[in-house]
């Protein structure tokens, strides 16, 4: 029996492994899915995989992984096109932004800066009998094969005269005479140490001059993937083309194409999955037959006589030995898209997250996902998520209309099944009756379980057709952004605020929250190009004009913290990031002046959990930060204790915090409590000591949550030091 078998060990890997980088709670954490695998390399009982976000490297037998990026290590560049090993077990990465040499511990920069190759992007390392490097070394501009033994470089510039400034060379590889073979888009190219000879459409009988991937057998006999013309044979003399026409190729557009030991070809085909070719017989395994996860496949590796490793979309490495099928994960991720649109949080910490394709359930540790397949209602693009006081799940699509989970089953609400008058959901407000408030561009709808309510703008006092969020403040009144005003419903009566009534700068409002004190917070849609900040306390509108801000997504643009902080999602070409306002200055972070780890800066939407952590979603991912150290998820509302093999150990109950230590020698000692700035918060205990067992109490009514350090010093024991996380 076939059988398939998914490793995912996510969050205690990074956690941990960014952690040790920091020494302290790292400030982000990036949750963001890789999308793509390129390239695999084998090294004992490791894969390790190069992939759109940095490089994984995967036990085989456990599964545990460990993901390098530009974030948390010395990696030039998230994109990586190629690895390879050479003897002394030393790892060649190609990337956008140079080659990386990493033994395990360091980390090697090669790029235009320090070395003489003529561009930063660095593709299809492959590494010959003399342990010599060679790569394909491309710039906007010019293209080289280069090789590096080590100390010297030598390059081969006649590259780029042949390929005509085509300057992205798909494939390299060297057979056993040493003669290196270079897939293009112009032809396939041939170079000895001496000559250089090109075979395209014109000189030649090869079938078409877009050349993916060449692999070689035993023979000799060179195997080609193409553009638009299937599997090519050449054995030097002669052209053989297998296409979808003469043979079972389900299309001509061939990627990827590897040889294992009993010769069989392996290759992709289009997005129709894996296949399989013995020279007689074509065999094709896709997610419908096989347990192949995805169907488009990027790389491959043949390792030994059973074993082939397959690099999917979504960030899958797949192990197949020919009868079961085993899926590692190349992410920390369980996102299975980027565009992340809403998250909301429920009393369980776990996170709630919407994206362009599904919705994701976050527990800390262990991930899942919802969308059709799996739902049997149509999710679609999601836009806003909300949790009624009983724990269900109201979703709301931007064009699927509106969507109920109770944990086990879901129920999907649009214009055909129900009173919802539009497929178009951007906001949800539950009020103290559990009464459903839907922002929709057909009206604001109330929903009471039973029944359908529109207020539009013929039949209410609704100022506008396109509402965009509704926010529900503690005496049940609510306030609808509309693309026409803002306005305020107790229930009974409408009051409309406008640029004719108020200083709003625009009549549409994208965004509503409400703090503590009941002062509204909106975003206002100024121009085609910014929005801006706008308070209203019930009595006057202030303008916040010292910040352009982007669109974001409707509903979420604003969370407010528990210092009255906000933190505003913005996604304007000047001002894209994550946005902090204290009340006096805006403070933006992005990839560019902070360590936000997203590629891109553009921020949809931003919620705060109960540790003070904000959970940003953009179009490239989800991110987590906190000025003062992530809080780690899913630590049950105590102190977490790092475990060491120190002589401190600490317990919490209800509000004092119980510390044991140890005196192994007498003499002078000091137990001091730092923050993790390294302030002393509390000094505990300064001066002589005899040996023996100590207990302490320690009131800690008035520590914030966040990490902190306790340290025991000792003239005569030296240091022992102990991370904890507060969390109430």
């Amino acid at each position: 029996m076939k059988k398939t078998i998914f490793y995912y060990l996510l969050l205690s890997c990074i956690v941990f492994s960014v952690a040790a980088v920091n020494a302290q709670n790292p400030k982000w954490i990036d949750y963001t899915r890789c999308s793509f695998v390129y390239a695999l390399a084998e090294e004992e009982n490791f894969i390790w995989a190069g992939t759109d976000l940095g490089v994984a490297k995967i036990n085989k037998n456990s599964g545990e992984l460990t993901v390098y990026t530009k974030w948390d290590s010395n990696l030039p560049d998230n994109k990586v096109h190629s690895i390879a090993i050479d003897k002394a077990g030393i790892k060649w990465i190609g990337t956008d932004k140079g080659l990386a040499k990493f033994d395990g511990n360091n980390w090697t920069v090669f790029d235009t800066a320090n070395s003489e190759l003529p561009g930063n992007r660095i593709s299809s390392i492959v590494i010959d009998s003399a342990d010599n490097k060679w790569m394909i070394s491309s710039c906007k501009v010019c293209v080289s094969l280069a090789k590096f033994d080590g100390s010297s470089w030598m390059f081969f510039n006649e590259l780029d005269s042949i390929t005509q400034g085509s300057i992205t060379i798909n494939s390299l590889i060297i057979d056993d005479a040493g003669i290196k073979w270079i897939g293009t888009y112009r032809g396939m190219v041939k170079y000895d140490g001496t000559d250089w000879t090109v075979f395209d459409i014109s000189n030649s009988d090869i079938p078409d001059n877009t050349v993916h991937s060449i692999a070689i057998d035993d023979a000799g006999v060179k195997w080609l993937g193409t553009y638009s013309h299937g599997l090519v044979a050449f054995d030097d003399t002669n052209w053989i083309a297998y296409n979808s026409s003469n043979s079972d190729l389900p299309d001509n557009t061939v990627d990827v194409v590897t040889i294992d030991e009993h010769g069989d070809k392996w290759l992709n085909s289009a997005n129709y999955g894996l296949i399989k070719f013995d020279n007689t017989n074509w065999t094709l395994y896709n997610s419908s037959n096989s347990g192949l996860p995805d169907n488009r496949v990027y790389s491959l590796l043949a390792v030994g006589a059973k074993e082939m490793w397959i690099g999917t979309s979504k960030g899958y490495v797949v192990k197949f030995d020919g009868s079961d099928w085993t899926v590692y994960s190349a992410s920390h991720s369980g996102l299975f898209d980027s565009r992340v649109y809403a998250i909301t949080i429920d009393k369980e910490d776990t996170k709630w997250i919407g994206t362009g394709e599904g919705l994701a359930e976050f527990n800390g540790t262990s991930w899942k996902w919802y969308d059709y397949y799996n739902t049997g209602v149509f999710v679609g693009s999601i836009s806003t998520i909300v949790i009624d006081s009983a724990g269900n799940k109201w979703v709301g699509s931007y064009n699927k209309g509106l969507m109920f989970f109770d944990g086990k089953n879901w129920t999907g609400y649009d214009p055909k099944n129900s009173g919802l008058p539009d497929y178009m959901v951007w906001s949800i407000a539950i009020d103290k009756e559990g009464n459903k408030w839907i922002a929709t561009w057909a009206g604001l709808v109330k929903y009471d379980g039973l029944n359908w309510t529109v207020y539009h703008d013929q039949n209410s006092g609704l100022p506008y057709n396109k509402v965009n969020s509704v926010a529900i403040d503690k005496d049940d009144v609510k306030w609808i952004g509309t693309a026409g005003g803002f306005a305020r419903f107790d229930g009974v009566n409408w009051t409309v605020y406008d640029t004719s009534n108020s200083v709003l700068p625009s009549n549409i409002i994208t965004s509503v929250t409400i703090d503590e004190v009941g002062n509204k917070w909106i975003v206002v849609f100024e121009s085609s190009e910014f929005c801006r900040m706008v308070k209203f306390d019930d009595v006057n509108f202030t303008v916040y004009n010292d910040m352009d801000l982007g669109g974001g997504t409707p509903s979420s643009q604003i969370a407010i913290d528990k210092e009255n902080t906000k933190w505003i999602a913005a996604s304007y070409d000047t001002t894209k990031g994550l946005v902090k306002f204290d009340g006096t200055t805006f403070t933006l972070y992005n990839n560019k002046n902070s360590g936000f780890p997203l590629e891109h800066n553009n921020v949809n939407t931003v919620t705060i959990d109960r540790y003070g952590n904000k959970w940003i979603g953009s179009f490239a991912g989800l991110t987590v930060f906190n000025e003062d150290g992530v809080v780690p998820i899913k630590i049950n509302k105590k102190i977490a204790v790092e475990k060491t093999n120190g002589s401190i150990v600490i317990y919490q109950s209800s509000q004092i915090m119980q510390i044991f230590y140890s005196i192994e020698k007498p003499g002078k000692v000091a137990l001091n409590i730092f923050d993790i700035r390294g302030r002393i918060i509390k000094s505990l205990v300064k001066g002589n000591k005899q040996a023996g067992n100590y207990k302490l109490n320690v009131d800690c009514t008035d520590f914030a949550n966040g990490t902190y350090l306790t340290c025991l010093r000792s003239e005569r024991n030296g240091a022992v030091t102990k991370k904890m996380v507060l969390c109430r």
